[in-house]
């Protein structure tokens, strides 16, 4: 059950849109059971989904991560044939999450001004439920579950894909992680990123997109610094400024 804030129906309406756009699509987001609203406030019952978290399955069996991240990224790649319903496509523009990045802004809005793909943006190893045959090798991880579709926005499939990569790399940071983690994270983001490509056809240029992420989580994740319970460290932002810095470079972004 998920109650939204008071008034938010017009969110509660796009986040249904995206899911019954994703399974119509044959992505095994929630189903919605109903909707309704308590004390003001919108409500959507889903069906709970089978499997396991992901990111829960690669810890416990690392030497899968390849095999999970593979499933991870064909996931992405069906979630990608579909079109954004109305409700989704009519919600304000993922470019700006880059926040005060003029010159970024412009070339991503020259790259992609009328994609109208669904996009999940917050498609992580956490958000998704895999089943996994244990004697399988490989093709034996299957994705069951697809959730938290709150960012769910219409645009160019490489916002989500850079989305994710942000999102892989940004956990390597988590001191709470075991010590081979950032290995296993770099080694999933890599094959994510293949088997999407196996999928969906070649990726083109990822490095205005790879910037953009990198923009949108320090806009993000810079007023949580030094709060209680938050291990995000001043070094830890320098590290996600020193990727934009760079895929900026690559992308040969200069500001003004």
């Amino acid at each position: 059950l998920r109650l939204f804030p008071p008034g938010a129906t017009e969110d509660a309406a796009r986040e249904v849109a995206a899911m019954a756009a994703a399974r119509a699509g044959g992505v095994p987001a929630p189903p919605v059971l109903a909707t309704g609203e308590h004390d003001g406030r919108p409500a959507v019952l889903v069906g709970w989904l089978p499997g396991e978290m992901a990111a829960s399955v690669m810890l416990a069996a690392p030497d899968r991560t390849t095999e999970i991240a593979a499933a991870l990224g064909r996931g992405l790649a069906t979630l990608h044939a579909v079109a954004a319903p109305p409700a989704v496509a009519a919600r304000g523009d993922w470019v700006a999450w880059a926040g005060d990045e003029p010159a970024l802004v412009a070339r991503l809005r020259d790259l992609a001004p009328h994609a109208n793909t669904l996009l999940h943006l917050d498609y992580h190893p956490r958000n998704v439920l895999v089943a996994v045959d244990p004697g399988a090798d490989g093709g034996g991880v299957r994705v069951t579950g697809v959730v938290d579709w709150e960012n769910a926005h219409a645009g160019d499939p490489r916002a989500d894909l850079a989305r994710t990569c942000s999102i892989l790399r940004f956990a390597a940071l988590d001191p709470s992680l075991p010590p081979g983690a950032p290995a296993m994270l770099a080694q999933a983001e890599h094959a994510l990123l293949a088997a999407y490509e196996v999928a969906a056809g070649p990726l083109g240029d990822l490095a205005p997109f790879h910037a953009w992420a990198a923009a949108a989580m320090v806009r993000d994740l810079a007023p949580k610094v030094g709060r209680p319970g938050v291990w995000l460290g001043p070094a830890d932002l320098d590290a996600i400024r020193a990727r934009l810095a760079s895929a900026k470079r690559l992308a040969g972004i200069e500001d003004g």
